[in-house]
């Protein structure tokens, strides 16, 4: 898996599958915290290839969480902030206080 045993990496990915303009492809969801840059990532599982990319306001405070076609991110800030992302996109959603 892309991002496996890179430091900043300190929860295993989730694996999602995600309809793309390709057909359904299997992503890698990464929560990463490397540079103290925490981020979320979609990578192509097949390829390892980057499909997005997002900063995140504070480092993960756990793995993503899938549930369908969005993706679920808890931080570790002081309200446990849990922001949910569109996979196909990686587009920010919206956030749970």
């Amino acid at each position: 898996i892309p991002g496996a045993g890179v430091d900043g990496v300190i929860h295993p990915p989730a694996v999602a599958r995600v309809q793309l303009a390709g057909g359904l492809t299997d992503l890698a969801v990464v929560a990463s915290n490397v540079g103290n840059a925490p981020a979320l990532t979609g990578q192509v599982l097949r390829t390892g290839a980057m499909r997005w990319y997002q900063p995140l306001p504070a480092p993960a405070a756990g793995p993503p969480v899938v549930i369908g076609a969005r993706a679920f991110v808890p931080l570790r800030d002081a309200v446990g902030t849990v922001y949910e992302f569109d996979l196909s996109t990686g587009a920010r959603l919206g956030k749970i206080r």
